[in-house]
């Protein structure tokens, strides 16, 4: 149902007067629409679209141009990028900043994204990073996290802790594993997944109380609950010997993301605590035996709380209907 359609329906019931229907069908009709969001996806379609396109230009061409043009004219690129960012941009404060010229963050995005290229270049074609592979991740991480927060980017923040992840698996993960490409069910790179997680929960958690950039938690939650618990739900479904304690661990930070969830009203921390909750509750059942009809009333039980999350989540998070 429209606006026009509700106007409509108050003059009939005579709600409103006819000039007050004039004046609102007038207004409606005339006011402007926001294309804001269609933009920047739009934007941010391009930003890929070129990253990509020169991806495939330098794989078609690199026996004409030569590696040394192709790094220099990318290098160019970047450069130019972070010229224009750092014209434009606006003083740095612990809160969000809007820069009203979407234009600078677009340009760091594909700064950003270049740096990227022109690293994984370097260390494809001359192994400019040898086999310290964790550098080549430590080093945008950080750089990111630095850009990000002068800036004030999202997008960039994400690949930084992206980034900040991958350092962390590489660097705890042996080499042997990484080239074999087996990881059987490594332990130290499941308790390196949860102690990420747990550190992300904490810096995001810290940083929010000092004030330093509060809308930048979500992101920092978020990444570390599922670092965390799908770290903990793939050690509990291969390691038996520890299965209770994963299982435990995710059921715990599951609740735990249910209780923020409910503070702040946030229906992803709902959906994904009951989501974890509910995977490790059932390999917490699973290891009681082989419950064959135990497993049919589950399963029927399960279904209903489902549909009762769905048609309840509201009042769950403490939000009006």
């Amino acid at each position: 149902m429209n606006i026009s359609s509700v106007l409509r329906q108050l003059l009939d019931k005579n709600i409103i007067a006819p000039p007050q229907y004039e004046a609102l069908e007038k207004l409606e009709k005339t006011r402007p629409v926001s294309i804001h969001w269609e933009i920047r996806t739009l934007i941010g379609f391009g930003i890929s679209l070129i990253t990509g396109g020169l991806g495939i230009i330098v794989y078609n061409n690199i026996d004409t141009i030569g590696h040394q043009v192709i790094i220099f004219l990318i290098a160019v690129a970047i450069v130019f990028c972070g010229w224009l960012v750092v014209k434009k941009r606006l003083p740095y404060s612990n809160l969000a900043v809007k820069n009203p010229n979407p234009t600078a963050d677009n340009l760091l995005l594909l700064g950003c994204s270049l740096f990227l290229i022109l690293e994984g270049y370097l260390q494809y074609q001359y192994a400019f990073f040898g086999t310290q592979y964790g550098l080549a991740t430590l080093i945008p991480a950080v750089l990111f996290f630095a850009l990000a927060y002068r800036f004030d980017h999202l997008g960039v923040l994400t690949m930084a802790v992206t980034a900040f992840v991958s350092w962390a698996g590489i660097t705890t993960t042996p080499l042997s594993i990484l080239q074999d490409g087996v990881f059987s069910g490594d332990s130290n790179l499941i308790l390196t997944g949860i102690s990420v997680g747990i550190g992300l929960i904490s810096v995001g958690q810290f940083l929010n109380l000092q004030g330093i950039k509060p809308h930048f938690t979500f992101s920092f939650l978020s990444f570390g609950l599922n670092l965390l618990c799908i770290a903990a739900i793939y050690g509990a479904i291969n390691n038996d010997d520890e299965r209770a304690a994963y299982s435990v661990l995710c059921l715990l930070f599951g609740g735990m993301a249910i209780w923020y969830a409910r503070r702040e009203a946030s229906f992803f921390f709902l959906l994904a605590g009951v989501i974890y909750g509910y995977i490790s509750f059932t390999i917490l059942i699973s290891m009681l035996g082989n419950l064959e009809v135990g497993w049919i009333y589950y399963g029927f039980l399960s279904c209903g709380g489902v549909v009762a999350f769905f048609l309840n989540y509201k009042s769950i998070l403490g939000v009006k209907k």
